[in-house]
């Protein structure tokens, strides 16, 4: 990857914690103009997310990439949970899986459909936190280990399990 390929990937992660959906077809506009190869562009985005979840589950790891690289995907990391990278590359890899990208004669298409599918997708959050943005759990329902009336056999409340991720849309 050269430099101004690795400024688009950054680019690229920042449309896609911001939600700017809309610039990806400016970023692809960009490539295109000057002289990138999309399919190329589209491999260096699986290496480019592999990194990003590596980086974002072990912030330590010794990866190959100028530091100052490093550094930029480092920060970008944390704003993505490592479940949505997973999904991410999951998505990513899955093109070129079906060997549509190889086979199109216009690559263009697939990889901007591809790229706002990313850029629209959920986001996962704590279960705590989305409890939390609806205004808490109700006292009908029993909170803080305090048994509900008449609920449950055992008369104990149920726990919530603060590290169960839920799908939440990202908009909202």
């Amino acid at each position: 990857m050269g430099l101004v390929e690795e400024e688009r990937y950054l680019e690229l992660l920042d449309i896609f914690s911001e939600s700017k959906h809309s610039e990806v077809f400016i970023l692809i506009e960009k490539l295109a103009n000057e002289g990138y190869d999309l399919v190329e562009f589209y491999h260096g985005l699986l290496d480019i997310l592999r990194t990003l979840l590596r980086l974002r589950l072990a912030p330590d790891t010794e990866v190959h990439l100028p530091s100052t690289l490093r550094d930029q995907l480092l920060e970008r990391s944390v704003r993505f949970e490592p479940e949505d990278i997973v999904r991410m590359l999951s998505v990513v890899a899955e093109l070129e899986g079906q060997g549509s990208l190889r086979r199109s004669s216009n690559p263009r298409v697939l990889i901007e459909m591809l790229l706002l599918r990313l850029s629209y997708m959920d986001r996962t959050v704590a279960l705590e936190e989305l409890i939390e943005a609806l205004g808490g759990v109700p006292p009908s329902v029993g909170g803080a280990g305090n048994p509900v009336e008449g609920g449950g056999d055992s008369g104990k409340s149920e726990q919530i399990d603060k590290e169960q991720r839920v799908m939440f849309p990202s908009r909202i």
